[in-house]
């Protein structure tokens, strides 16, 4: 049996599909988030390498520039890797941007939000008046604090310490 041709199908025509759909962005920021993500991982693990000496840090930048030397260039894979996490990057932001305008769109009222009425003293936020001393984030340093009375102490400002 004959098949028929679909008029009008093109790879193109897929690849439109496919970035149109909600499913397709999804896909798409899920592979760029694992790119993006596996790049942090290893500019951690070089960035790990300065607390083993020169050698290593030195060692890691040759193989950086080195890396796919027979097939390609000097350096010529390390610009390959940053063009793909430039694209990957862009796509990653564009898919984000279309599909929160997508869910903005799908829904565009807001849900209601209930308001509570509370008297005004309990809304006030922890910023706006001073804390007690007993709660205060950072507690003044006084040796009869931790047990310690001796008149001993060096001052900070002497260059001493605080043991």
């Amino acid at each position: 049996m004959a098949r028929a041709l679909r008029t009008g199908w093109s790879p193109a025509s897929g690849v439109h599909a496919f970035w149109g759909s909600a499913s397709g962005k999804k896909r798409v920021m899920a592979t760029t988030g694992a790119i993006l993500f596996g790049y942090v991982v290893l500019h951690l693990y070089g960035n790990l390498k300065l607390f083993a000496g020169p050698q290593a840090i030195n060692g890691w930048w040759v193989f950086l520039r080195t890396a796919g030397e027979p097939i390609v260039g000097y350096a010529a894979f390390l610009w390959l890797v940053r063009v793909i996490l430039l694209l990957a990057f862009s796509l990653h932001v564009v898919a984000a941007y279309q599909l929160s305008r997508r869910d903005r769109a799908a829904r565009p009222t807001r849900y209601t939000q209930w308001q509570v009425r509370v008297p005004p003293m309990p809304r006030a936020r922890w910023g706006e008046r001073p804390l007690p001393p007993a709660l205060h984030p950072l507690p003044h340093r006084r040796p009869h604090a931790r047990g310690v009375a001796s008149n001993n102490r060096r001052s900070i400002s002497r260059g001493g310490c605080l043991s």
